[in-house]
């Protein structure tokens, strides 16, 4: 599901399907559930910035670019109570299945 903004039971819908969830910016906003984000699955989760639009909340207003998608792993790293790295590891693994991409 691209640029997620839904709730636990879209999730579960979205998830029961065997859809990924994908998630921007937009939970650098403060009015986001972080149960939401809690709730997907290490192996169904990826990131993304949306670029041009959905800015990380410090840039809310401004383009967005291909480089933020950092600030998206940060507070994804933040409620998952994980490393940055470890979920650059984990949406880096995610993409290239789902891609089907080799190294």
């Amino acid at each position: 599901m691209h640029c997620f903004a839904g709730d636990i039971d879209d999730a579960r819908f979205y998830l029961d399907m065997g859809l990924h969830i994908s998630f921007t910016a937009n939970i650098t906003y403060k009015n986001v559930d972080p149960a939401v984000v809690e709730y997907v699955p290490l192996n169904r989760l990826m990131i993304e910035t949306d670029s041009p639009y959905i800015s990380p909340a410090q840039f809310r207003k401004k383009r967005n670019e291909p480089a933020n998608v950092t600030f998206v792993a940060q507070r994804l790293a933040e409620i998952r109570k994980l490393s940055v790295d470890e979920i650059a590891r984990v949406t880096t693994e995610n993409a290239r299945r789902f891609f089907k991409l080799t190294e």
